[in-house]
């Protein structure tokens, strides 16, 4: 595929904070018109303090802007933005919960459909990870052209998080040698799910956006409004098209739960689970482990994005904007 021109706009969108964004517009030279409309694609990153290309302070996982420049070479419209309280963003992210994120999401998505270049009705969502609950929540409010749950889930993240957490207890109950045998000597796994049991027991009975636990400050409001919503609800309701794409050596999310998800909706989906592709999208040479996984992250986040998932979703975007 030839490469086409594109320009980039850093824009603002107001929600009850300001959120700074990069649109990517192509410019085409067989254009009817001067100002032509195209579909367009809004990204919604993953948990974390993460910016609008999926990076934060510590890993630079660079996983937005690739697809815009992949994206936008289809003649796709992209807009990725930094979360609030990150990157340009005004707002505070400790203080931000699930549904304050919703609500920029659903800022930043009618401000693509009010731009003159983009075609109102032809509008998708990528989420991943967590912005693929997201994208699932406005889906479930708005007439979408698709959209598209990158690592996503088919439970609520209090159930994925008791679930990772109980593979790092297993992990290391089945530690091998000295350090497995202290482990279970001193019960540490044991200890860890009755932290684990009353943290949750502390945050679902807080009131404020903010906890202090182990002399670390959480995002209480986050946990909570996370805990009480269930991402199914709203897949139970969504009538547009749906791809839902999973990696075979994902630790944090079940693979199969994309095909949960394209099960749930009530419109046409499709499901991948693409063999050796893990959480943030790249080929993992070896199986990962909970207790190893930044150390997997780092050494994969230099690798480009799987070719698989490229081909894959290059592939659902034109023929969704061809019908």
């Amino acid at each position: 595929m030839s490469k086409i021109n594109f320009k980039e706009e850093n824009v603002t969108i107001q929600s009850n904070v300001t959120l700074r964004g990069t649109l990517t517009i192509p410019m085409s030279v067989d254009a009817a018109t001067d100002n032509p409309q195209y579909p367009a694609v809004l990204f919604l990153s993953g948990s974390g303090r993460i910016d609008r290309n999926e990076n934060n302070p510590s890993l630079r996982l660079n996983i937005f802007n690739n697809l815009a420049d992949m994206i936008t070479n289809l003649g796709i419209v992209t807009l990725r933005y930094d979360k609030r309280g990150v990157g340009e963003s005004t707002g505070e992210y400790l203080k931000a919960g699930l549904w304050d994120l919703v609500d920029d999401a659903e800022q930043a998505l009618l401000f693509l459909k009010q731009h003159e270049q983009v075609d109102p009705d032809k509008v998708f969502i990528i989420g991943h990870s967590e912005g693929a609950i997201i994208g699932a929540a406005l889906a479930d409010k708005y007439l979408l052209m698709g959209l598209v749950m990158l690592s996503g889930t088919a439970e609520s993240l209090k159930d994925t998080m008791i679930r990772q957490n109980e593979k790092v207890f297993k992990e290391m109950e089945n530690l091998p040698g000295f350090k497995g045998l202290i482990n279970r000597l001193l019960r540490v796994s044991v200890k860890g799910r009755k932290d684990m049991e009353e943290t949750h027991k502390k945050i679902l009975e807080s009131t404020t956006h903010t906890l202090e636990l182990r002399g670390k400050k959480i995002n209480a409001k986050w946990m909570r409004e996370h805990f009480k919503y269930n991402v199914v609800q709203s897949l139970q309701r969504i009538t547009i098209p749906t791809l839902a794409i999973s990696g075979s050596k994902d630790v944090q999310v079940p693979p199969d739960h994309a095909k949960e998800i394209a099960n749930t909706v009530v419109g046409p989906s499709e499901w991948y689970v693409i063999e050796g592709m893990n959480h943030i999208l790249r080929e993992a040479r070896e199986s990962g482990s909970m207790m190893t996984l930044q150390k997997e992250y780092k050494e994969t986040a230099n690798q480009p994005l799987h070719t698989e998932l490229i081909t894959i979703l290059s592939g659902w975007l034109k023929k969704r904007i061809e019908e």
